[in-house]
């Protein structure tokens, strides 16, 4: 019997509050693999990166720049931000080819 590798999907998420944080939980168990993490507070990032390292995955890197997460190419992005940054953030990851979710 021959069994398919699945490679995980490489997720950027920006915005850990609320939105964001409530989402982990699917995210991780799923078949993804959050790289990155982005949040203009630098101790919901730590929060976040703890969390992750805890559940037994590679600890992200982290920034309060969005722009820094695109830098590093996810294979998709999520958006959990307050609304009014939506666009602003969606519009640059289709810019440079990133699928975008939007929660």
């Amino acid at each position: 019997m021959i069994m398919e590798t699945k490679e995980k999907v490489k997720v950027g998420l920006i915005g850990l509050g609320q939105r964001g944080n409530g989402l982990l939980p699917n995210i991780l168990n799923n078949d993804a693999l959050i790289t990155c993490i982005c949040d203009k507070f630098e101790d919901r990032i730590a929060k976040i990166k703890k969390i992750i390292k805890d559940k037994g995955f590679e600890e992200p890197f982290g920034t309060t720049s969005y722009l820094d997460v695109l830098d590093k190419k996810p294979d998709c992005l999520i958006v959990a931000t307050s609304w009014n940054s939506h666009v602003e953030v969606a519009l640059a990851a289709m810019d440079r080819g990133i699928p975008v979710a939007i929660e």
